[in-house]
């Protein structure tokens, strides 16, 4: 069996560095786990920014894969981000090959009439579905949407043998008490209005590509000294170590129907962190200045 995989970005370097235990293999969502089970996989290529035009990423995909040379029997997507016209085509039964697809939030039902309808077919177009937690199944199947036979949960487990090797190499940095991490919707207003009330030291690192945290923190114009914010474009380990030499994580995110904040709270865990989920605590914490237990916050 052979499967088209789809993502957004190019995964080869990523795979390669899975290879010599730089790059942890859950991020690659199976593809290391395909040959063992007898499978073959081919890899998407996106020539240009996938996240800057939308309607050219679904035209470019759906040409793209209706007349592609390979013969593959499956689509496996990451994500249905610009497969829409083509799961349509599915729906349409205009498309015979069947989709499989990482859906990363509950699927809904729209209020608006119009489409509610666009909504019902797109589903009919996905084939099967897998999810990163039983509460997004569930409120899913919810909707009549898609069936349960057809929807899968597969637990976002940390790859161990990675976290584990960063563990060896531990050396705690006495000046890093706080670190906080991640590639999107992250509270970064509230994360640096908390540690503002406190002195102890905390180092924000935000993706460089992405523009809404500048956009936050123009409206949050005073970070005191013991607040260090980093604009960075580093590889996984270089921050995943950065974070294991620190005293504790903090994921401040926002309100969003998936399971934001997920992969670094795997990564916490895997590198031996404990865990405090509740705000109300956090800030507490905070404007008491009594952070000198060991635990994660997530906001």
């Amino acid at each position: 069996m052979t499967v088209y995989f789809y993502h957004m970005i190019l995964i080869e370097e990523s795979y390669r560095d899975w290879q010599k235990s730089q790059y942890p293999g859950h991020l690659l969502y199976g593809f290391t786990f395909l040959q063992k089970y007898g499978i073959e996989a081919f890899l998407h290529r996106i020539p240009f920014n996938p996240y800057k035009w939308r309607l050219r990423l679904s035209l470019y995909n759906l040409f793209s894969i209706l007349f592609c040379r390979k013969k593959f029997d499956a689509i496996y997507a990451v994500t249905h981000h610009g497969l829409e016209l083509l799961v349509y085509l599915r729906a349409l039964k205009l498309y015979r090959k069947p989709i499989v697809i990482w859906h990363h939030t509950a699927i809904i039902i729209p209020e608006n009439p119009v489409r509610r309808i666009f909504s019902s077919l797109f589903y009919k177009g996905i084939d099967k579905a897998c999810f990163f937690s039983q509460s997004l199944l569930d409120k899913s199947i919810e909707t009549r949407k898609i069936h349960r036979e057809n929807a899968f949960l597969i637990h976002w487990g940390a790859d161990l043998i990675f976290y584990d090797n960063i563990k060896k190499q531990h050396n705690r940095n006495e000046s890093t008490k706080y670190i906080s991490t991640g590639q999107e919707n992250r509270d970064i207003a509230t994360l640096i209005e908390a540690f503002n009330q406190t002195n102890q030291s905390c180092e924000i690192y935000l993706p460089a590509w992405n523009p809404i945290y500048k956009a936050q923190l123009q409206k949050n114009s005073v970070i005191n000294e013991n607040i260090r914010l980093f604009y960075v474009n580093a590889r996984y380990i270089e921050m995943a170590k950065k974070v294991n030499e620190a005293f504790a994580v903090v994921i401040p995110c926002l309100s969003n129907p998936y399971t934001v904040g997920l992969t670094s709270l795997v990564e916490a865990m895997a590198l031996g962190l404990p865990v405090q989920q509740t705000i109300q605590h956090i800030l507490l914490m905070l404007k008491k200045s009594i952070l000198e237990s060991k635990f994660l916050m997530e906001i």
